[in-house]
């Protein structure tokens, strides 16, 4: 076994950030910032994720001795009627209300073919966003169609709240089951924290610029003329601006300003390029990218207080790597199909 040399907490440590990180480059680079040591291979990975597939368990299995006889029949009807009534059931709750082991009820969910599926966290929608989000999704890509240039030449913006001790945990939310469900969560998305305003291109980013007040749409206005427009205009002409639909966004002021400052025009609530479709974050590259690239790295360990914080911000910016940015910024018209393809609903689970 490649991950023979690895103990439980860092097998449960790396199937802990697999699933959360999905991508193995990404869990490499976070073990070197977290143990300080050479990081297990791409196969060692892999492998210690199928073991956790197969048996819901990093842990060896036994070498010798005698077969264990907890798995009767009886309690693997019990563990099948559990997980028939209730799937999201933890396999320790699980072994609590039943009094069978945690490993007989492990062995049993494996005998049953049940495997364990995180649900993914989405934008809850309402009733009329998604034929607004369709309409948005063909509009865009019949522009991107027209003018192929298009897709470089948006700046695709959002604020974002980081806080000291924030990041969603979506590690003890288990569904079992034979198939894959496609399961999710819906979630209003709302968090207390510095907040702070970027803006990514495919050549790189805009920011990032930070309000450490409620932010309002004087205060908007006042980032967008004083900070934003001189870099904004240096990227060349015609240039567009996304935004989504905040109320500081909305504001009359902001949005006369935008139509008599972009030549380029801008995407955002009655934008003068496109208007914008409401609760759409799988859309727009800050949200399916940037902040939680940014989250992962700054969240690795804590900060101390709210400056430091702020510091381990623009410093994660300075060294984003810009190939990941030409990347997230081009996988956009894929994602407008993919919505289409999902008639206006959350699509990010099934792909």
């Amino acid at each position: 076994m490649s991950y023979a040399k690895y103990n439980i907490e860092q097998r449960v440590w790396l199937v802990t950030q697999k699933i959360r990180l999905v991508h193995n480059i990404s869990v490499i680079r976070l073990w070197k910032r977290e143990f300080n040591s050479a990081p297990p291979n791409y196969k060692t990975i892999d492998s210690l994720i199928k073991r956790f597939n197969e048996t819901g368990s990093v842990a060896d299995l036994p070498r010798s001795g005698r077969p264990v006889t907890a798995v009767t029949t009886e309690a693997t009807k019990r563990v099948s009627d559990l997980y028939e009534d209730r799937p999201s059931t933890s396999s320790r709750r699980a072994s609590n209300e039943l009094g069978v082991s945690r490993t007989s009820v492990r062995r049993i969910i494996k005998s049953l073919n049940l495997r364990v599926y995180v649900p993914r966290l989405v934008q809850s929608l309402h009733e009329d966003d998604f034929d607004r989000r369709l309409e948005f999704c063909e509009e865009m890509l019949r522009n991107f169609e027209n003018n192929p240039d298009l897709i470089d030449k948006i700046v695709w913006s959002d604020e974002a709240k980081f806080r000291l001790d924030g990041q969603v945990n979506r590690h003890n939310c288990v569904y079992y089951a034979t198939e894959n469900p496609h399961l999710i969560h819906t979630k209003e998305v709302a968090s207390p924290g510095i907040t702070v305003w970027a803006g990514i291109h495919s050549s790189g980013i805009v920011g990032p610029f930070f309000f450490h007040e409620t932010v309002t749409g004087a205060g908007y206005l006042d980032m967008l003329k004083s900070q934003f427009f001189p870099v904004f205009k240096a990227l060349g002409e015609n240039y567009v601006l996304q935004q989504d639909g905040a109320p500081p966004h909305f504001a009359r002021d902001v949005r006369q300003w935008l139509d008599e400052n972009l030549d380029g025009g801008w995407i955002g609530r009655r934008g003068s390029f496109c208007d914008w479709p409401p609760r759409s974050p799988d859309l727009t590259v800050c949200d399916f990218f940037l902040w939680g690239h940014l989250k992962d790295r700054i969240y690795a360990s804590r900060c101390n207080n709210l400056m430091e914080l702020e510091q381990r911000i623009r410093d994660e910016f300075v060294s984003l790597n810009l190939e990941f940015c030409e990347r997230a910024c081009r996988s956009v018209p894929q994602r407008l199909h993919d919505c289409i393809q999902a008639e206006g609903h959350q699509f990010e689970h099934l792909r």
